[in-house]
């Protein structure tokens, strides 16, 4: 029997007996992606899909690539039981199990997206679904604004999340992060975020594949990506879900302003404003999230990309606000300083180019216990450049204290 462990990489969905008052175990379901998988190489647990149906009993070889890319497409998963630790004293007393570290946040939260997902999977429309994605919205509504910069470092600091889940929420952060700063009201914005959450839901199943995949595309995977925008789009109509802030940015986020983009070819002032913020949050997202045929962009040169194709294939304006939002280097950036030091960006300040970093490696690139905040607006202790954090993985061992812990979801609002 296992004991539980945290950590993202187990991505773990906590399943408790209920009919126990005072339970010594609990199952959990295991999400699996593509690097769960060893192809030559016999299963060491047995596989299951969405329904708890047995797709492949344990020790069942793993022949080939084709038996992966069929495993993922019906949500793969395996089951845990587990033994828990009971807490001292009286259980009406046990301290809250709320997560507060802003990693397992960010991880309860996918956590609920993918169960909000899983719903579109069923033919017949379901009010649980939209019920769930607007809870999620609020709860990230009050997140963000307790705490915008580990919201945003957080997200982008997990590049081995599944991808058809951290993409959608790094959207939706980045949307509701800059829209605040526009001076919208939350309701204002909430269309906005609810669309950035969902606007991908039409490729889900295959994101995970594509995310791992480094051999062109089939031509089936081509007609996927290119109908996906519409595909979304109506399984959120079939929802029941009539908005048209919503749906709209949903179907148009790969649209651009010369008309160069798709489904439907839309230019200029045809893109709403929603629209125009989900395309640039879309595009930054997409640019800094590895894969395996490519490295991620650096969020510097991402924004720079940005910022060049503002007026042409971009709204200007809002491509101007993303850089003036997040900062010449955003939160969650693995950055050098001038003295040799290595950090990760913390807080944003009014000078964009100087924000407060958490130092995590000395000038010999040995990593600290400890991480301490320092400025960066003294020449000494500026910022040389920023460092691929896939080349440095050791150095973010601790960057789940780097920011301070969140408030519970009950005392957001």
């Amino acid at each position: 029997m296992q004991r539980l462990k945290s950590g993202f990489r187990d991505r773990v969905a906590i399943v408790e007996n209920s009919a126990i008052k005072a339970p010594t175990t609990r199952e959990l379901e295991i999400l699996l992606s593509h690097k769960d998988f060893t192809v030559g190489e016999d299963l060491p647990w047995s596989v299951y899909d969405s329904q708890r149906t047995l797709l492949l009993p344990e020790g069942a070889h793993v022949k080939d690539g084709t038996v992966v890319d069929k495993l993922l497409a019906n949500s793969p998963r395996r089951y845990v039981t587990v033994e828990i630790e009971p807490p001292e004293g009286n259980l009406t007393d046990a301290p809250r199990s709320d997560p507060r570290n802003s990693f397992e946040m960010i991880e309860s939260i996918m956590q609920r997206m993918h169960a909000a997902y899983e719903l579109l999977h069923n033919d017949v429309a379901n009010q649980s679904f939209t019920r769930r994605i607007m809870h999620l919205v609020f709860d990230l509504q009050g997140l963000c604004e307790a705490q915008p910069d580990a919201m945003l470092g957080t997200i982008q600091l997990m590049h081995d999340a599944p991808h058809g889940l951290a993409h959608p929420l790094h959207a939706a952060i980045l949307c509701e992060v800059a829209s605040s700063r526009m001076g919208h009201g939350p309701l204002e914005r909430f269309p906005l975020v609810a669309a950035a959450l969902t606007h991908d839901v039409g490729m889900y199943e295959i994101q995970e594949t594509l995310y791992h995949q480094n051999t062109p595309l089939t031509n089936e995977q081509h007609h996927i990506i290119r109908c996906h925008p519409r595909r979304s789009y109506e399984l959120l109509k079939k929802q029941g879900i009539t908005e048209s802030r919503w749906l709209e940015p949903v179907l148009h986020h790969h649209e651009r302003l010369d008309g160069s983009g798709y489904p439907d070819s839309l230019r200029g002032d045809e893109l709403t404003y929603e629209t125009r913020m989900m395309a640039i949050a879309d595009c930054y997202s997409a640019m800094i999230r590895p894969r395996a045929y490519r490295t991620r962009v650096l969020p510097k040169a991402a924004l720079s990309e940005l910022f060049q194709e503002r007026g042409s294939t971009i709204d200007g304006d809002l491509a101007s606000l993303f850089v003036n939002v997040l900062g010449i280097f955003s939160p969650g950036s693995l950055v050098e300083l001038n003295n040799g030091l290595i950090g990760i960006v913390r807080n944003r300040t009014d000078n964009l180019a100087a924000p407060h970093v958490a130092i995590v490696a000395n000038r010999k690139g040995e990593r600290l216990q400890k991480a301490r905040i320092v400025a960066t607006d003294m020449p000494e202790m500026s910022i040389k450049g920023m460092i691929c954090p896939q080349e440095h993985e050791q150095l973010l061992k601790n960057a789940d204290r780097i920011w301070p812990s969140l408030p519970a979801l009950d005392e957001l609002f």
